[in-house]
């Protein structure tokens, strides 16, 4: 069934183009005064000729084409025999009268080889070329376009041009081959810009959405496909309509959007049934066409035989012809009806097939998530706890005095480390909310001006090397205390003004926040904006810039990222209702903006004043640290040896078991991944002589992923490394018996 609809579109689009090429070729009547009553009488005929084809009567127009050739012949007309021989083709093909037709068109290119005029190349290569595509022979037909296309060339005929490269453009995408249509449907764009006629940009269009497709840019494929079935409904263009939603189905599957794959396949049935009205209609006025055509044949035979017949005798094989005709016409219409049912039930089956392919995609996608989810955990998990280890050890070195000598060495490090390890939870966060399900955001209480001004310190501080000047503008009737995801508003403005000090160098960047309006009681709507004076971005790579790890190309400034930025601020605005708007040109910098609504906090939102920790709170306190990694053993050993604690070490699962049987201990801090035995399988041994001992997680893994294994049950806690000092203290402090 596929086969029969490309078919069809085929029809479509070279039929179409086909008699734009006759037509045009066709109105040049040569009405000069040098013309002989002969050649009158030549272009005379022609028109008539033409006017029995387009009447549909071919019959007609073949015999009149063949008296009008013997007199062009005559006169040396080459061009005239050209053209009357293509209507003659054209007609037979029109009666389905394949084999006369592929007759008269390969007879009709030698010709206008031998003629050499690129004009009539073009047209008899264009007829013979159309027939091998109807009849499913690809390669030939491809390979007599591009022959065409060097003819065209020279004759610049710009509408055999756009034909030609639409034509292969459909084949060639069609076969899946994505470097031929690369190259072709750029051409037809070209010439549809050009020629400026509606159909032919509808149809440019559609092709360069499914091109997209066949790239595998299922976005871009999305976005020009619907605007290109926008275009083609409002010049009622129902063709080309079928051929658009058979490629936006495949490309919302490409892209996981199921519903709107079926919705687009359902829009394609809707112009499938007008086209089988059509169908039904062309079908049956071929059908009598060619009967007629076959009719005429035969009485073109009988004439030398039943020249004396009575005119009585005419009367009644008259009378009999009409009989036949009408009863010819009966049965082509049944044998359709019949066709029409069988193909029906063939797309029904079709559609059932590809409903279970869409399924088995969709199984496939969700299976490479888990896999892709599986691997950042893992993979941050094994960075983040060597992370500790440095973190850690630069701190303890800001510390020592007999470092004094060294601090400014030790600071550079440990803001290396932080700011890889800023890398490492972008990574981490980017995988987190692309897996999420669900759009929760937390709500807490968060002072904003308190927040722009520790994301701007941070930004001077990370982006030094470009010394620019930031003005904070934030509306003085704004509250001071808000209700909110802090964390997620402090990832946004930390990834945007980290942009905007990248690509600027001893510039300016505003920070501006104003009221915005909104209905909502007990809300404030909040407008962003941040812009900056710096090098701008490029109009093409606007957009792109928001896909997963695409950067924009800024070699020569010596730029470089993840590339994970914009698309996290992208998803989380998202979460919020919000949206960002871009506004950039090169070397005018570039604006940012985004709206966030927020609930003002009251008085009972706020949060309790936390009570500063003393340096001896865990004196006395004896706690066992496990971790398999000696120096993250060290660290965590003198994060609670300065708050007075005595500290045992143990490399593994089997040591702390060990030790738990020997002597008493007030806390456990258990490390999660160990060779050989796991914090989990360790935890749950100690618990067989010891149930009421505090067991702590001390793990690099994220903490929904440690929440969630069952054995879980069996700790009382859990902190997640790197982690920050007081909040560390605090937590053992919480467990403490």
């Amino acid at each position: 069934m596929k086969n029969i609809l490309n078919a069809l579109a085929i029809v479509w689009s070279i039929g179409f183009c086909a008699l734009a090429q006759v037509t045009e070729t066709k109105t040049t009547v040569k009405d000069s005064i040098g013309k002989t009553m002969q050649q009158l009488e030549v272009d005379s005929l022609y028109k008539y000729v033409e006017l029995q084809y387009f009447q549909k009567n071919y019959e007609i127009a073949i015999e009149e084409a063949n008296i009008t050739i013997a007199l062009a012949k005559k006169i040396g007309d080459i061009e005239k025999i050209i053209d009357l021989s293509s209507i003659i083709g054209n007609a037979f093909l029109k009666s389905q009268d394949t084999i006369a037709s592929k007759k008269v068109f390969s007879e009709n290119v030698a010709r206008a080889l031998k003629n050499n005029d690129p004009k009539s190349i073009v047209a008899t290569q264009i007829d013979l070329a159309n027939l091998y595509a109807l009849q499913g022979q690809s390669k030939e037909a491809v390979k007599l376009y591009k022959e065409a296309i060097i003819s065209a060339k020279i004759s610049a005929d710009t509408t055999a041009l756009f034909i030609l490269h639409n034509n292969i453009s459909d084949f060639s995408i069609n076969n899946n081959d994505v470097v031929m249509a690369s190259y072709h449907v750029p051409k037809t764009v070209e010439f549809a810009e050009y020629l400026n006629f509606k159909y032919y940009s509808v149809a440019a269009k559609s092709l360069q959405g499914r091109l997209r497709y066949i790239k595998g840019d299922a976005t871009n494929a999305i976005r020009i496909l619907e605007e290109s079935a926008v275009e083609a409904k409002d010049i009622d263009f129902d063709e080309i309509l079928i051929q658009i939603y058979e490629y936006l189905s495949k490309a919302y599957v490409l892209d996981g959007d199921y519903r709107a794959a079926y919705k687009a396949n359902s829009e394609r049935e809707i112009y499938l049934n007008k086209q089988y009205e059509t169908d039904k209609i062309l079908a049956i006025e071929t059908a009598t066409a060619k009967y007629k055509l076959d009719q005429y044949q035969l009485e073109l035979k009988e004439q030398a035989l039943q020249a004396e017949i009575d005119k009585q005798e005419t009367k009644r094989q008259t009378q009999l012809l009409w009989i036949k005709i009408a009863s010819g016409i009966l049965l082509v219409f049944f044998l359709f009806l019949l066709f029409t049912y069988v193909r029906r039930r063939r797309l029904l089956k079709n559609l059932k097939f590809k409903n279970k392919q869409y399924l088995d995609e969709k199984e496939k996608t969700e299976e490479l998530s888990k896999a892709k989810s599986r691997l950042f955990s893992n993979l941050t998990h094994e960075l983040r706890t060597p992370m500790y280890g440095i973190i850690g050890i630069s701190n303890m070195l800001m510390e020592n005095s007999k470092f004094d000598s060294e601090k400014e060495q030790i600071s550079t490090l440990k803001f290396s480390a932080n700011y890889l390890l800023s890398l490492i939870n972008n990574a981490l966060y980017f995988n987190k909310i692309d897996a999420e399900k669900s759009n929760q955001l937390k709500n807490k209480t968060f002072n904003l001006r308190k927040i722009v001004d520790n994301i701007v310190e941070s930004i001077k501080f990370l982006n030094n090397q470009n010394p620019n000047e930031f003005l904070v503008e934030i509306d003085k009737s704004i509250p001071k205390k808000l209700m909110g995801d802090d964390v997620k508003l402090s990832q946004v403005l930390m990834n945007l003004l980290s942009n905007a000090a990248k690509f600027t160098n001893d510039g300016v960047i505003i920070i501006s926040i104003k009221k915005a309006e909104t209905t909502e009681v007990e809300k404030v709507g909040l407008d962003f904006s941040i812009k900056d004076n710096g090098i701008g971005i490029h109009l093409d790579k606007q957009q792109k810039i928001f896909e997963d790890f695409i950067q924009d190309d800024f070699k020569h400034n010596n730029i470089n990222g993840t590339g994970l930025g914009l698309p996290i601020v992208k998803k989380i605005l998202k979460q919020h209702n919000s949206k960002l708007i871009l506004t950039s040109e090169i070397g005018d910098g570039t604006e940012v903006k985004f709206t966030i609504v927020y609930k003002i906090a009251n008085t009972t939102d706020l949060p309790a004043k936390k009570v500063k920790i003393e340096k001896n709170v865990l004196a006395g306190k004896k706690i066992l640290i496990v971790d398999d990694n000696k120096i993250n053993r060290i660290v965590t050993e003198r994060e609670i040896k300065n708050y007075g604690a005595q500290a045992t070490l143990a490399s593994g699962g089997l040591e702390a078991i060990q030790l738990t049987k020997k002597q008493a201990f007030d806390l456990i801090l258990m490390d999660i991944n160990m060779p050989g035995m796991d914090g989990f399988e360790a935890t749950e041994i100690i618990r067989n002589h010891d149930k009421t001992i505090p067991i702590l997680a001390l793990t690099a893994v994220e903490r929904e992923k440690v929440l969630e294994q069952n054995r879980f049950s069996l700790m009382n806690d859990i902190v997640i490394k790197p982690y920050k000092g007081e909040l560390f203290i605090r937590t053992i402090l919480k467990n403490l018996p």
